[in-house]
């Protein structure tokens, strides 16, 4: 996948675009290091930011920390809960959050975190895990948490609960974050998505309000000004962007500044552009897991049925349907498929095959300008 610049619009000789376009909010749950020496025990659930601040009684009125207004994950939550508010009737906003704060626990030497891991599979209606380390925190004891997190991600995907990772180290300038997207040093993988530290919570939100079949960088931020971003140069920016970092940038046409994520990519867009894997984009990525979302709804009513040929004809009439519906609506491109067949090997065994092919969003317009004479 040979993306080789930040998206904008560029006048030199040539003309790319390989078009891509673009329901409802996910739901994220944070798995968050904190300064708390008494975290609040189980899983939290916030619907606005108020709750998440300091508390004086714990039973009564869960909070997030008790003992420091600073913390790192509070103004994440913030950003998180401002940028994610319905500012139209038309906006996407997010309902919740869940938190997991795992207070002083270090990375390494205790099961906490990996208890913490089994603890956060049981929300279901949650489909992105966000994890904020702390400044001390090494880029070794962070992958530690990071492999285990994926293994258990995916093999609840198994479960038709298709999950992506976001993550980000609090005060890093980008030196963590691309020893972790690096080949030797760390992961790269499309369910691995890195957020630089400004902005996260903002970023994050962003994700989750954008529809699963839309580029997350395609719309401005609700709460970012114009001008208030770090400026970086276009070659600054490309090397986060072949990190596979996501950040916040400002979009600079001829009279407007419009704040914007520069391009939602994954951990494994720091593969070498000939390598890259079709999915190392979030829009591809989520709007695949969606489909999958979707069709093992459907299909899930026949476990345990009769396989009988009016039963099987029936669930693969409506995964075509399924398809059918994504394609119309230009999510998907033609070539996408699902079949449903008996294994040949096990009797009791559905084999579901099929292949997705999402439709994808112009990251480089190139204009060609001639003057007459």
């Amino acid at each position: 996948m040979p993306i080789r610049e930040t998206p904008k619009v560029k006048f030199i000789e040539g003309d790319s675009t390989t078009n891509k376009i673009g329901t409802g909010a996910q739901i994220p749950i944070f798995i968050c290091a904190t300064k708390n020496s008494t975290p609040l025990a189980g899983i939290g659930k916030f619907t606005k930011y108020s709750e998440t601040q300091a508390a004086t009684n714990l039973s009564t009125d869960p909070g997030l920390i008790t003992d420091d207004t600073s913390e790192f994950v509070l103004g994440v939550l913030k950003d998180f809960f401002d940028e994610s508010l319905k500012i139209n009737s038309t906006d996407i906003g997010v309902p919740y959050i869940y938190f997991k704060d795992m207070g002083n626990t270090a990375l390494t030497g205790t099961e906490a975190w990996t208890n913490a891991m089994k603890d956060v599979k049981a929300k279901r209606d949650a489909q992105v895990e966000a994890y904020i380390f702390q400044s001390t925190d090494t880029v070794a004891a962070i992958k530690g948490i990071l492999v285990s997190a994926l293994e258990r991600v995916k093999a609840d995907n198994e479960k038709g609960n298709p999950r992506i990772i976001y993550y980000t180290i609090e005060g890093d300038d980008k030196t963590k974050l691309k020893q972790l997207t690096n080949a030797s040093t760390g992961i790269q993988d499309s369910r691995l998505a890195p957020i630089l530290p400004e902005k996260m919570g903002k970023i994050l939100a962003k994700i989750c309000c954008t529809p699963y079949y839309e580029e997350p960088g395609y719309t401005v931020f609700r709460t970012i000004s114009p001008g208030t971003l770090t400026q970086r140069t276009d070659e600054e920016e490309l090397e986060l962007q072949n990190a596979g970092i996501v950040f916040a940038r400002d979009e600079i046409t001829n009279s407007s500044i419009y704040p914007k994520i520069n391009l939602a990519v994954s951990s494994a867009f720091a593969a070498d552009e000939n390598s890259r894997p079709n999915d190392s984009l979030l829009h591809h990525r989520r709007n695949t897991d969606q489909l999958i979302r979707e069709a093992v709804d459907i299909v899930y009513p026949q476990l345990k049925r009769n396989e009988t040929q009016v039963n099987l004809t029936q669930v693969q009439a409506d995964l075509d349907v399924l398809v059918r519906e994504k394609i119309r609506a230009g999510y998907m491109k033609n070539g996408t498929f699902i079949d449903v067949v008996e294994s040949e090997e096990d009797p009791f065994k559905l084999v579901i095959t099929g292949k997705a092919l999402p439709v994808n969003a112009t990251e480089l317009i190139e204009l060609t300008v001639y003057v007459g004479e």
